[in-house]
């Protein structure tokens, strides 16, 4: 008889959890339970496969009417987009979304270093065999040569993005140190094959691009059951899951929620004294980059992160920079429809010459939100020494020729969207090798780390949870 496994959340960690299964077909019975909340997209179907150059004024349109523009100050997808849990002053992203946040990722790929597998793996657990084996999975587009001795560098499986030409210029301007690495990022993207034009993967409709989301991997498979069924309760000692008007009993249970509804629903089921839930949000800001120089010839680019910057502080993770190349929609965001041609006239005359930075900050400098039935508490934690150090090291390694920051800063985001769990059951944990906190019920995702690096997290995110996996079943 197979043995019955329940994977709650289709997101980043419960990919990186059937995954571990994926060649076990005739052992495992799995389930996986995806959120059944989406938003409305785009009315038109029409317009969101013809996206061009004749018609993108329509298509900002068509996203002006959604969510009273609030769709245009966050990332979206033909329309679709996420809430927000939280009040004015702590806000994160809300992860109970089909597919998890996935839908939106940007797709940048990075590996931890070993400081930081250290403060989330046992000594015996072996992350980079599961990096592997994501790798056979995803799209991987090749870094640059700064990386070639990495293990990243080794698993791509894709060419190179194509790079806008001023971020070209700042990188070859940008002097070598062993304080920081610099170039091209990895990419989980899948280039489309005869697809010529402009790409608008910031506006959330590219058809050049496609960004790897669990969505596209999972509506392939066909041999296990994909479930959207919002989950009302979970008996934890009979691994039977509730929902609105059924039941079901597993073998065997991974929460791969996110941190904050994993939290959300273990407190509920247990029903433990404190409602409370920690989650790390990494600390981030943006700042723009203005070249005065003459402008290099502009070709087709990847319109999201051209460019990584991982800069050490005393050889210790402290910052990592994502260089966004110039883009149009900026001005497209505020243009109303009639005024929409002078888009070109716009960019043309400025924003072809700005590059925007956005800094994730390392665990020392993350944020802790906290959330509870009657508030949501941020810690007051004053980053302008961090801004400052940050905005030091970088202007060390930049070349200032033609290249400066006009402003200091510019743009604190409500979240990075790049999480962990803080201190949840840290010393309740049933088996904490496999992550047990009750016979046969697993946390795999980023919950239990209580640590969140300047990496992008998404890949560990997913490698952690096939490790997870595969160590509960000796697999």
């Amino acid at each position: 008889m197979k043995t019955k496994i329940a994977i709650l959340g289709a997101g980043a960690s419960g990919f990186g959890t059937y995954s571990a299964f994926e060649n076990y077909n005739e052992t495992f019975d799995i389930t996986i339970f995806n959120s059944p909340f989406k938003k409305n997209k785009i009315s038109s179907k029409e317009l969101n496969q013809n996206i061009n150059e004749n018609n993108i004024s329509k298509y900002y349109k068509e996203l002006k009417k959604i969510s009273d523009s609030e769709i245009l100050k966050k990332k979206n997808n033909y329309g679709s987009s996420y809430n927000f849990i939280g009040d004015d002053f702590s806000k994160i992203a809300d992860s109970n979304y089909q597919y998890g946040l996935t839908q939106f990722w940007g797709g940048i790929l990075q590996i931890f270093d070993e400081a930081s597998v250290s403060k989330i793996c046992d000594k015996s657990d072996n992350l980079d065999r599961a990096y592997i084996s994501i790798s056979k999975l995803i799209p991987i587009t090749r870094p640059s040569e700064n990386f070639k001795n990495t293990l990243l560098y080794e698993l791509a499986n894709k060419p190179k993005i194509e790079k806008n030409n001023l971020v070209n210029l700042l990188e070859s301007n940008f002097t070598n140190s062993s304080e920081w690495v610099y170039g091209t990022n990895s990419v989980a993207m899948q280039e489309e094959k005869n697809n010529d034009g402009q790409c608008y993967c910031l506006a959330g409709c590219c058809k050049l691009h496609s960004i790897f989301s669990t969505l596209n991997y999972f509506k392939k498979i066909k041999k296990n059951k994909i479930i959207n069924y919002d989950i009302k309760k979970i008996d934890f000692d009979k691994k039977i899951i509730f929902f609105d008007t059924e039941k079901k009993k597993f073998d065997k249970i991974f929460i791969n929620l996110g941190p904050f509804n994993s939290q959300r629903i273990i407190n509920q089921n247990l029903e433990l004294n404190s409602n409370t839930i920690k989650v790390k949000d990494s600390y981030s800001f943006i700042f723009p980059i203005i070249y005065l120089g003459n402008l290099p010839n502009e070709k087709r680019y990847f319109e999201l992160t051209n460019e990584i910057i991982n800069i050490k502080n005393n050889f210790k993770d402290f910052a990592t920079l994502q260089i966004y190349p110039p883009n149009k929609h900026l001005i497209r965001s505020m243009l109303p429809k009639y005024l929409f041609s002078l888009d070109r006239v716009f960019y043309n005359f400025l924003l072809n010459r700005i590059l925007f930075v956005t800094v994730f900050s390392n665990d020392e400098n993350s944020i802790i939100k906290e959330f509870d039935a009657n508030s949501n508490i941020q810690n007051d934690t004053n980053k302008e020494k961090y801004e400052e150090t940050v905005f030091d090291k970088f202007n060390e390694g930049l070349n200032k020729k033609n290249l400066f920051i006009p402003i200091k800063y510019f743009h604190r985001p409500i979240t990075s969207a790049h999480y962990s769990g803080k201190d949840f059951f840290k010393k309740n944990i049933f088996d904490n090798k496999k992550k047990e906190i009750f016979k046969d019920i697993v946390l795999n995702d980023s919950t239990l780390w209580n640590y969140i690096p300047s990496y992008s997290p998404t890949l560990s995110i997913m490698a952690y949870a096939n490790m997870l996996a595969k160590k509960n079943f000796d697999l």
